[in-house]
């Protein structure tokens, strides 16, 4: 098959990624697709490199990255209209490499038409929504939508807001995939063949993560935005009695945040998986969200030999066992035990973060979970 993966990507790793690449803006497509796999930011190339292992011709599209959809349109023939110019140029007032939503919307179209792709796997349900896809969905065989969270719970609303428009036409989706069991649910009561699907590493590329030359004992690394109002509560009262580095974004802790001291600013992609390998020890916390075991971390800290202290979840023990794999809390006090115990106890540490990480890497791969997904997809070509 040929398989199409759109994908968006945060407009702070964008700006950061063109800054640090001086002149890459004005590269080829195919050079700045390098790059910007090359920085395993996200689930970076993860997901074509497990449909290329399957025999498949793969490819994500970074879609929001103004630089390279100016690139490929250039390189494939296309000449904006004066329309798309104007609302780029709008766009870029803000950030000159985050791409408009028109121009986004009219490249990939394009795109689509052009190569007819067997699969298009459609990982932002909210950039690309059903209203694009119902006018080009003859020229795709299959489409699959993915989305992790299709509720998260606000401080300032006191509620469960949505993340997916409620009302799309979701008879346009051949399957919708997810790695929150409760998100599979709620797509499955609007009519959508829904299937769950894990997240997952790739397994090759973590064996490459080397540590880098600032050793920590106890990390966090992660957003502490509005919506994850929990996980500053936990860091707040961990760091009133365990030193920890916490790396995130300045603009998400106070002035006059307890949490200030311990901050060392925001890591991505490789750097921040040569964090935790970095770690003795890694923190996770899900925030404001269902209660699912369900992020990045779960396998990204277990996939690099990290030792991975998380919040407990009902369906934990499905990916990982507790207390032999990972660790897990039910509060803070336990937390801040757990990271004390082990602090003290290397040889226990040992042990716990080399069965997770045996675990990752071979239970939890993205070639295990592109299997399933063509499982689910087409049950003869899964097997």
């Amino acid at each position: 098959m040929n398989v199409l993966i759109l994908n968006t990507d945060y407009p702070a790793f964008i700006r950061q990624m063109y800054v640090q690449h001086e002149r890459l803006e004005h590269a080829s497509y195919h050079d700045q697709w390098n790059t910007r796999a090359n920085s395993l930011f996200g689930v970076a190339h993860y997901y074509s490199r497990a449909f290329a292992q399957l025999g498949h011709q793969a490819e994500e599209v970074f879609a929001n990255s103004r630089p390279m959809l100016t690139s490929w349109a250039r390189e494939h023939g296309m000449r904006p209209s004066f329309w798309d110019r104007f609302q780029d140029f709008r766009s870029s007032i803000r950030n000159r490499f985050h791409a408009s939503h028109q121009r986004m919307q009219t490249v990939i179209a394009e795109r689509i038409r052009s190569t007819r792709p067997d699969l298009v796997l459609n990982q932002d349900m909210i950039a690309f929504d059903s209203d694009f896809f119902e006018p080009l969905r003859s020229d795709i065989r299959y489409l699959v939508g993915q989305h992790a969270c299709t509720e998260v719970w606000t401080e300032r609303d006191h509620n469960w807001i949505p993340f997916v428009k409620d009302h799309q036409e979701w008879s346009v989706y051949d399957l919708v995939v997810s790695s929150m069991p409760s998100s599979v649910e709620w797509f499955a009561q609007r009519g959508c063949n829904a299937k769950l699907n894990r997240l997952g590493i790739d397994a090759e590329i973590m064996r490459t993560i080397q540590a880098n030359q600032s050793p920590t004992e106890a990390s966090f690394v992660g957003s502490l935005s509005r919506v994850h109002s929990s996980r500053r509560e936990l860091l707040e009262d961990v760091v009133a009695s365990q030193p920890i580095s916490i790396w995130t974004s300045a603009k998400d802790v106070h002035a006059n945040s307890p949490l200030l001291p311990y901050c060392r600013g925001e890591v991505y992609g490789r750097q921040m998986l040569e964090t935790l390998k970095s770690s003795a020890m890694t923190l996770n916390h899900h925030g404001n969200v269902r209660p699912h075991a369900n992020n990045m971390r779960l396998y990204e800290a277990t996939g690099v030999g990290t030792l991975l202290i998380t919040d407990w979840k009902p369906d934990l023990e499905e990916i990982f066992d507790p207390n032999e794999e990972v660790c897990a809390y039910r509060s803070s006090e336990e937390c801040i035990d757990l990271i004390a115990k082990y602090r003290r106890d290397r040889t226990a540490r040992l042990q716990i973060a080399s069965r997770g990480s045996k675990r990752a890497l071979s239970e939890h791969r993205y070639f295990n979970r592109m299997q399933e997904l063509i499982h689910h997809l087409d049950p003869a070509r899964g097997n």
